[in-house]
């Protein structure tokens, strides 16, 4: 079917005229889910910063990529397949993004990616986060146990 893709003319003709005209047929394939590949990921004063690359397998040189950021306030989008972004460590459950992939067959949706999920290790590293575990010891009494280092 991807062979039937090119140049083709027609001619035509009636018993007085004729008239000439030339196509170019392209040929689509449905796009598949996109995939979100962490490109790189830092965290300072506080902030974590990530690049995301989306992507499609088999998807040629005619697809279009855009970000959107879901949930509140969810206004916001970006075209390309890069999306560079920095959250605030206290404020990641509120975001959430997902990327599309289009070309003139198909649309296609990624799964969410998750601002929190991403950044849970630079929280880490950035010494703002401490794991803690409140363990129930009998008649209410409880002790609090500190699991990371600030």
């Amino acid at each position: 079917m991807m062979a039937d893709a090119g140049s083709y003319s027609v001619r035509i003709g009636t018993n007085t005229s004729s008239v000439f005209s030339n196509y170019t047929l392209r040929i689509f394939k449905r796009l598949p889910r996109p995939h979100i590949s962490l490109e790189s990921i830092t965290s300072e004063n506080g902030t974590c910063h990530a690049t995301l690359r989306c992507s499609v397998e088999e998807g040629g040189d005619n697809v279009i990529y855009q970000w959107t950021r879901v949930g509140p306030g969810a206004v916001v989008s970006q075209e390309g397949s890069i999306l560079k972004e920095s959250w605030s460590l206290d404020d990641l459950d509120l975001r959430n993004y997902t990327c599309t992939a289009m070309n003139p067959a198909s649309n296609s949706i990624s799964s969410h990616i998750l601002a929190r999920e991403l950044c849970a290790g630079s929280k880490a590293a950035a010494g703002t986060y401490c794991p803690v575990t409140w363990i129930l010891l009998g008649k209410g009494l409880l002790l609090l146990m500190v699991l990371g280092v600030l």
